[in-house]
C-alpha cells in the first residue's frame, strides 16, 4: 500500500512539475524601429521550424512534418514593444 501510495504522489509531482515548466514557456516578439515608420496593425505569425533549405512560412502544412504556428492580432503594434 505504502509503494502505491509512494508512486502515486511521484507520478502527481511530475505531472506539477510538467505543467508549471508548460506555462512559463513563452516567446516575446518585438521589431527594431527601421522597420516601419508606423505602427503595424493586421496578424502576427511565430512559426517554429528547424533550420533548413527552405523558408519557413513554406514548411506549414498538416500533415505528420507539421511545424508549430501561432499567431495573434496586433492592432497599433509599436516598434520596441514587446507581444507575448
Amino acid at each position: 500500500m505504502l509503494q502505491v501510495l509512494r508512486s502515486g504522489l511521484l507520478a502527481l509531482a511530475t505531472m506539477a512539475v510538467a505543467s508549471g515548466a508548460a506555462a512559463a514557456n513563452r516567446f516575446t516578439i518585438t521589431y527594431p524601429a527601421g522597420m516601419s515608420d508606423v505602427p503595424l496593425t493586421g496578424r502576427l505569425l511565430l512559426i517554429v521550424a528547424p533550420a533548413g533549405e527552405q523558408e519557413p512560412r513554406l514548411m506549414v502544412n498538416w500533415d505528420q512534418d507539421a511545424v508549430p504556428v501561432f499567431g495573434m492580432d496586433v492592432s497599433n503594434w509599436k516598434a520596441g514593444e514587446k507581444k507575448v
